[in-house]
Parts: structure tokens; sequence; C-alpha cells
């Protein structure tokens, strides 16, 4: 097995791609934030046409765009809306639409990981999806809250994200 560190990311690397945040709470906001303080040029939000979000992205400076226009349109493609929305999302708006080659990354707090879940179907995959991980698991853990005193749980337990990326082909 192979073990990836921060020096196996070149951020390089995703500075050159179109880069979808799909969702615009508190992980999409930190996302999309992360990669644009870090270089990357071409940052879209994908929100819904009615989504109150859409305000704050464009008031902070990004793109915004449908989700199936963004899907069409990005390099990559980060799923950061809620978990039990993910699968409608991704049927209703991405499948038909996402580019031949373009990466879409799923990240989710609730499943036990305590490093980065690859799954693709190109050779060598991780040459342009582990910088998008190295960015993503910085601000996912900046997205993150203590729980409050009214409740033990957290408000977003991400200390511990899954990220899974898989290759339109």
């Amino acid at each position: 097995m192979r073990v990836y560190y921060d020096r196996d990311a070149d951020v390089g690397l995703i500075k050159k791609k179109k880069v979808v945040i799909v969702g615009y709470g508190s992980q999409g906001h930190a996302h999309a934030a992360n990669l644009k303080d870090s270089g990357v040029a071409e940052v879209a939000v994908a929100l819904r046409s009615d989504s109150s979000s859409r305000a704050k992205a464009a008031d902070a400076g990004f793109k915004v765009m449908d989700v199936a226009e963004a899907a069409a349109w990005g390099d990559m493609v980060m799923m950061l809306t809620p978990d039990e929305l993910q699968a409608d999302i991704y049927r209703d708006e991405i499948a038909a639409n996402i580019r031949p080659g373009a990466a879409i990354v799923f990240a989710a707090a609730v499943f036990p990981a305590s490093s980065p879940f690859i799954r693709t179907r190109l050779a060598t995959p991780t040459r342009s999806a582990f910088p998008m991980l190295r960015l993503s698991a910085v601000a996912a853990r900046a997205s993150s809250r203590p729980p409050s005193r009214k409740s033990a749980r957290p408000t977003c337990s991400v200390s511990r994200p899954f990220f899974a990326v898989a290759w339109s082909s």
C-alpha cells in the first residue's frame, strides 16, 4: 500500500483546472475560498437557481452557475452538499452533463476514514486528484465547528473526512 503525504501533492496542477464547488454552505464556502486563496484562478460555485446562497457566492467574487451548466464547464466537480442530497443531484444534474475526462469528488463526513479514499477508472489519477484532496482536507478542517452547549454532537463532523474521486469516461 502506498501512503501519500502533503509533499506528494503538486498544488500547481490544480491551479490550471476549472474547479466547480457544488453547494455553498459551511464546507462549500470554505473549499471555494481555500481554492481561490491557493491560486486556483477558475473556481465556480454551482447552486440551484432559487438558492439564497447565490448572492453570497457572487458577493465573494465567485462565478455562480447552475449545477448542470457547471458540470459541463468544469475539469473537477466537488460535491459539498448534504450527504442525503448528493445522489439525486448527481443523477439529475451532473451525470448527463459532466465532460468526458472530468473528475468528480464526493466529500462526506459520515464515513470513518482517517485518510482520503480514491476510486477511479484512470491508471494514474493521483497526480491531478491529490492536490484537490489536500486543499479539500484543509478546507474541511477549517469548516468544522465545535459542539454547541446544547448538544454533544458536532455541527459538522469533518475531523476524519472521506473523499472519493471518480472520472467520467
